[in-house]
């Protein structure tokens, strides 16, 4: 009686890059290959460093689950019909790829804040600090802020510079180590994080004063930005030296680059700095200008012929303080 007819030896698909890219993932790889006859089942053989296993299976595909992230497997299978095996297939190494990262964030929030306004340092006009959790050590990664704009070879808790003012950014990172796994995907969903305003410069204080309580100021105009037509500015003001927030004294167009205090609090020294709002979504405070005081005579009339310019000194000069016109 002859022997049972051997399984023929089973050809692996997916040894192009293409097909690998295709069917692998972070935590699992799926294969597949050529059916032969006469068969009852195969047998994968996977080796990842010195450790072989082997799974059992039927009829291609079969999904590979539960695999280390970033990891090189040595692939190859063979037929079964009956007791007899045939040859193993010619074997084809791939790597998983890297662990997805969790969404990047804002320094200074929590990984579950999703607020895309979130009052911290780390989110400017200009620029966003961003930070997420390693996957690993030796990967980098890129950081997709939207349309185009991928910035790679970045690391957690880099600034990122050269955004749009009060833009809205869709964000999304994910890893790279070229010389394993490569890429890992995108993470997901997105992250929203909006830019704030620009701030105003350039605070000053005219070099002179009109009348009683009365103190010009002014600063430079600021370059358009999205959504800049519903902005204002807000100038507000405290006591010199405080670090609390100021108390708003009045709101403007953009196109307003001048104020007119009328009630500066005699006997003492203010502060006064400004910021833009756009909606909801501020910009930080300026750099405080401190001022001592309007210059008015005995009268309270504007003296034109000792005036002494103070345009923000951080305290009152000798000179100041021994002229009997500054209250």
């Amino acid at each position: 009686m002859p022997p049972p007819p051997k399984p023929g030896t089973p050809k692996l698909a997916g040894s192009n890059a293409s097909e690998r890219e295709k069917n692998r993932k972070a935590a699992s790889l799926k294969i597949t290959w050529g059916t032969v006859t006469p068969v009852d089942s195969y047998q994968i053989q996977i080796k990842v460093g010195s450790n072989v296993t082997h799974v059992n299976t039927g009829a291609p595909p079969k999904l590979l689950a539960n695999r280390p992230d970033n990891t090189k497997h040595i692939i190859r299978v063979r037929a079964k019909k009956g007791n007899l095996f045939s040859p193993f297939s010619d074997a084809f190494s791939v790597f998983t790829r890297p662990k997805t990262p969790d969404r990047p964030r804002l320094v200074g929030t929590s990984t579950t804040a999703d607020d895309p306004l979130a009052d911290v340092k780390a989110r400017a006009a200009n620029s966003l600090q961003l930070t997420w959790p390693s996957v690993g050590s030796g990967i980098t990664y890129d950081l997709d802020f939207g349309g185009g704009d991928v910035r790679s070879g970045v690391s957690p808790g880099t600034t990122f510079k050269n955004l749009e003012p009060n833009k809205l950014y869709n964000l999304r990172v994910r890893a790279r180590d070229e010389a394993r796994g490569d890429v890992s995907d995108f993470s997901s969903p997105l992250r929203k994080i909006r830019t704030r305003p620009p701030i105003p410069t350039g605070l000053s204080r005219l070099g002179f004063d009109l009348f009683f309580q009365q103190i010009q100021l002014e600063w430079d105009s600021v370059s358009t930005f999205p959504g800049d037509k519903q902005a204002k500015w807000q100038l507000g003001r405290r006591k010199a030296g405080s670090t609390s927030d100021p108390q708003i004294l009045a709101t403007g167009k953009l196109s307003i680059t001048r104020f007119l205090e009328t009630s500066y609090p005699l006997g003492t020294q203010q502060e006064y700095l400004i910021r833009i709002a756009a909606s909801k979504n501020h910009s930080f405070w300026s750099p405080a200008l401190a001022v001592n005081g309007p210059i008015v005579n005995l009268l309270g009339i504007q003296n034109s012929f000792a005036i002494i310019p103070d345009v923000g000194a951080a305290a009152p000069s000798l000179l100041d303080q021994s002229d009997p016109f500054r209250l």
